[in-house]
């Protein structure tokens, strides 16, 4: 039967079954032993039967007895990425015809395309250009021939109308020109002199801040409003500031040394904790000062050489511009991010040291010890400088990143010490500085635990737990499985080092700002029978599953736990909403059921995106590190107990 025939019956079948159960008028119906007024059951067997079996059968069999020659019938499949298969009735025989996919088939499908298209870089249609900066339909604005050759239309460039200083440019996607010329043929190349001062705009635009080049090293001359349209002439510093009011605003160009003038209060961010604290392994990698007169660390370097020295004031100021040495301790970029994505108040400079020592436990970096003492000496000295030189100082939070040396300790130990060490970093930081404030403590997660041999640890429980438990005196960024380790598969590489201090950059802007955070994690699951539900926090935009950016270890890190082991999760799907469906193989039975996420991994496995204890699950933070990578809030290392509906 041809497709324009299939159609005339359809469009037959359904007049039919209209006029028997819409016609105000008795219709009779002949049913082979007489002619009958038919009722409304009989008329919709009639109709399935003549739709050829649009109702799905149990077995082939069945469907060929109960449908006519030259129909089509389905049956339901038993694949598992197929909903039904359809067959047609030929003669008595079974003739397939296609299978139909299932739900749960076209949302992975759907995920996978999503995330291999998250990945692809941009390409044109035309196969002699393989990388290209392309418009809405696909046509190359900007590319680069197969030859090498370079294929631009310069009057079309992305870009050309964001900066009115600029008569074409090429930005990213916060409006930052890579790559421009402007209208006075300047070419301007981000991050390149084109003399002793260059000036800039950087930042999204409508918030965009006025920056200088001197001798290749930033200094920031604005910290507020909308400024553009930078030029230096003569050792002064020209620009256009827009805000209820446009006005052309000139100031003297920053030398090396000077603070911003805009800068009325130093908040000092203070790193400790053990060797991830301290970048051990690592490569410094921030060796230009990401803002020389608003980013200051202390006279000695933002961390010791020698980890074991005694800090004395001499070793505190003066203070200098913000650079890493000897390793790169996240805390560095945590202080750039802070000041890139505007995390700062406008009047306030930061202050960043790190004080810590590779290897010790919590206890071996409590009140007492030499690297607590010389964390206080550096609160004491710096707030010594700062009021000699006019300004306000407060700790906003200590940055604290530890836990591998207490990794066997149990949950509610570890718990107890953290309360401890905050409640004596809280008292004697708020003695040294004379600030009314309390000084609350940033956590993240240890995601390393598998790299010692363990499947899993209690201590990046407690971690989250106590920003949960404690909201007014910890913050936890999150896990740090999503970076990949170094060699030895328990530290970091230096530049997992400055993601990891670009993920902790939006909860330092809530503690700073006095408010509070928490990161992407379950707040709920529910159980009804075999299925649990779990709803989950995240801090920016809908639960996404992520599997091109961390592997999938199974069920997207997600597991069932009972104390008697009476079921297992056998397929997790996302509902929307920021829900979790897991269905498990049975319903269960145990006492004590929870749900556990990246909370297990492989004994002697590596920390990193594809080896170590994780999870498939992030937000959608539109942050981007110092590099334009995204930084998202992955889902916590946690045990959230079952509830029954």
């Amino acid at each position: 039967m041809s497709g324009q025939q299939t159609l005339q019956e359809l469009d037959r079948i359904v007049g039919t079954t209209n006029e028997l159960l819409l016609s105000p008028e008795v219709k009779m119906m002949d049913v082979g032993g007489g002619v009958i007024r038919p009722t409304n059951a009989m008329v919709m067997t009639n109709l399935a039967t003549l739709l050829g079996g649009a109702m799905p059968y149990a077995s082939v069999e069945l469907g060929l007895a109960a449908t006519a020659d030259g129909t089509n019938f389905s049956v339901l499949s038993s694949a598992q990425d197929e909903y039904v298969k359809v067959y047609r009735n030929q003669a008595g025989a079974a003739e397939y015809v296609d299978s139909y996919p299932n739900a749960e088939a076209t949302r992975s499908a759907d995920i996978l395309a999503r995330t291999a298209l998250s990945q692809t870089p941009p390409r044109s249609l035309d196969d002699e250009m393989p990388w290209a900066v392309v418009d809405e339909n696909y046509r190359a604005i900007l590319a680069v021939k197969k030859s090498g050759a370079v294929h631009a239309l310069l009057d079309t460039l992305p870009g050309l109308d964001l900066l009115g200083d600029y008569a074409w440019a090429v930005v990213d996607s916060q409006g930052v020109v890579l790559l421009g010329i402007k209208w006075s043929g300047e070419v301007v190349t981000f991050g390149q002199s084109t003399g002793a001062v260059a000036a800039y705009a950087d930042g999204p635009v409508g918030g965009q801040d006025i920056w200088v080049l001197v001798d290749g090293v930033p200094y920031q001359v604005t910290s507020s409003g909308d400024n553009f349209s930078p030029q230096v002439s003569s050792g002064r510093l020209s620009y256009i500031r827009r805000g209820s009011s446009v006005a052309s605003v000139t100031v003297d160009v920053p030398i090396p040394g000077s603070v911003a003038p805009f800068v009325q209060t130093l908040l000092h961010i203070l790193g400790y904790g053990q060797s991830l604290a301290m970048g051990d392994t690592s490569v410094v990698q921030t060796t230009q000062p990401p803002t020389a007169n608003r980013l200051l660390t202390i006279q000695s370097g933002v961390m010791l050489t020698d980890q074991e020295t005694t800090l004395t004031d001499a070793m505190v100021v003066p203070f200098k511009p913000l650079v890493s040495v000897v390793r790169e301790v996240p805390v560095v970029q945590l202080s750039g991010q802070l000041n890139r994505l505007r995390g700062v108040p406008a009047n306030a400079g930061v202050l960043t040291s790190a004080h810590g020592r590779n290897g010790r436990t919590i206890a071996q970096l409590s009140k007492g010890s030499l690297y607590y003492s010389n964390l206080l000496t550096a609160v004491a000295s710096s707030k010594a400088e700062a009021t000699r030189l006019g300004l306000a100082y407060r700790v906003p939070f200590v940055d604290w990143i530890q836990g591998e040396a207490d990794r066997n300790m149990a949950q509610a130990t570890y718990l107890a010490a953290l309360l401890q060490l905050q409640s004596d970093l809280d008292t004697d930081i708020r003695a040294a500085s004379g600030q009314s404030e309390p000084v609350p403590m940033l956590l993240d997660q240890i995601s390393n635990f598998t790299n010692y041999g363990l499947v899993s640890s209690f201590v990046p429980l407690a971690q989250l737990q106590a920003a949960l438990d404690y909201p007014d005196r910890f913050a936890c960024a999150g896990p740090k499985y999503w970076v990949p380790s170094n060699t030895d598969g328990t530290h970091l590489t230096g530049d997992s080092y400055t993601r990891i201090g670009c993920m902790h950059m939006r909860a330092a802007e809530a503690l700073i700002r006095g408010g509070r955070w928490l990161p992407t994690h379950a707040i709920s699951a529910v159980r009804t029978g075999a299925v649990v539900v779990v709803r989950f926090h995240t801090p920016s935009g809908p639960l996404t599953v992520d599997t091109g950016n961390v592997t999938d270890p199974g069920n997207w890190g997600i597991r069932y736990v009972d104390d008697t082991s009476s079921a297992s999760v056998t397929t997790v799907r996302l509902l929307g909403d920021n829900l979790i469906e897991v269905t498990l193989s049975a319903e269960p039975t145990g006492s004590n059921p929870y749900i556990g996420i990246a909370d297990a991994g492989v004994a002697g496995q590596p920390l990193g995106p594809t080896t170590g204890a994780r999870a498939c699950l992030r937000d959608n933070s539109p942050d981007r590190d110092g590099q334009g990578r995204p930084v998202y809030n992955w889902a916590c290392h946690q045990r959230i107990a079952v509830q029954s509906a």
